[in-house]
């Protein structure tokens, strides 16, 4: 089978990440290219595609209207002669043209527009909680295919022995108002004003809200607790969780969840807002910790409750790890992807 994939940017992200592991996996029994439109992508992460995935970078300037740019998208599809063309993004139906009927599109978030599904061989949502955010504006059918994880490249943890302080990480881009930071460092705040002062966050990712966080955190008094590493590979990131105690996501929105199910991998006790993406992975409850979405006291407390109980925290983390790494699969993904290629 000739699968395309094609996206407008290749920046480092979930969305990013989990298409490099399954094209990957696509890669061992097909031909499989990837074409990115804008001139924007990471040199790094399109290196650790298989040297048997032909990668097209189309330069665009982002928003451009120059035609060149849609011309040459089309041609190189043409060229390629694809069975399948998977696409990342809700726009890109609008400037690829004669192909509505091998065009698959993956929703990657929640609060995607919709308006060129029209058509389209179908469209794959990331979680239920996605499918049910687009069920009334997509314009063809939709599957959940929940996104897959590579389990065997991450490092379980051993050690569950809290000897020096409770060390939390959160790993998402430092957007704020979307991934909650701002959330976790009141709440660090909150508890050490009554007197758990040895809670250490370490936040992995770059964003636009960086400098916002770390004022936040002097004005708080927290910022001897909190650490802000900076962008880190996956390789990085899936040796290290097994360092910490717990994974926090206090998310106020997200479509799925991509760490939250690599730090259940590792091993790691995790804490979630009560929706979306996150809290389906721990099965509202089952395999993981909640709070009440947005709510800072009630995080204070679920974290603060962790801590006093780690060994039961343990003992639903290591449950949760078998869970993860048996129906979050890259294979198990992919192999729902084929399933949906060859639907009628």
């Amino acid at each position: 089978m000739k699968i395309v994939h094609c996206i407008f940017s290749f920046d480092t992200g979930g969305a990013e990440t989990m298409l490099c592991n399954i094209i990957e996996k696509q890669s061992e029994k097909n031909d499989v290219s990837l074409i990115v439109v804008n001139n924007i992508y990471n040199e790094a992460l399109l290196n650790t595609l298989p040297p048997n995935v032909r990668v097209f970078l189309i330069k665009r300037r982002p928003k451009s209207k120059m035609p060149w740019s849609v011309f040459k998208l089309n041609w190189l599809l043409r060229k390629l002669h694809p069975d399948i063309v998977h696409i990342h993004s809700s726009l890109l139906p609008k400037i690829i043209f004669g192909m509505k009927d091998r065009l698959w599109f993956t929703i990657h978030a929640l609060n995607v527009p919709m308006t060129y599904t029209h058509g389209l061989k179908g469209a794959l949502a990331i979680s239920d909680a996605v499918r049910d955010n687009v069920k009334d504006k997509c314009k063809c059918p939709v599957t959940v295919v929940p996104n897959g994880i590579p389990a065997e490249r991450i490092t379980e943890k051993q050690d569950y022995i809290l000897s020096d302080g409770f060390r939390i990480v959160q790993v998402a881009g430092l957007r704020h108002n979307e991934k909650g930071q701002d959330l976790l460092i009141r709440a660090v705040a909150l508890l050490k004003n009554k007197g758990q002062s040895d809670i250490v966050v370490d936040f992995i990712g770059a964003g636009q809200s960086e400098t916002m966080l770390k004022s936040l955190a002097d004005e708080l008094n927290v910022s001897d607790r909190i650490r802000f590493l900076g962008l880190k590979d996956r390789d990085y990131i899936y040796s290290h969780l097994k360092d910490y105690d717990l994974m926090c996501h206090p998310a106020r929105f997200e479509g799925f969840g991509l760490v939250v199910a690599e730090g259940i991998a590792a091993g790691l006790p995790v804490l979630v807002s009560a929706a979306d993406g996150p809290f389906e992975i721990i099965e509202r409850g089952k395999y993981g910790s909640y709070f009440e979405l947005g709510n800072i006291n009630d995080l204070a407390e679920k974290i603060s409750r962790l801590r006093a109980d780690y060994p039961t925290a343990v003992k639903q983390a290591l449950r949760a790890k078998e869970y993860v790494r048996q129906n979050y699969s890259v294979d198990r993904m992919v192999e729902k992807y084929y399933k949906a290629y060859k639907s009628e």
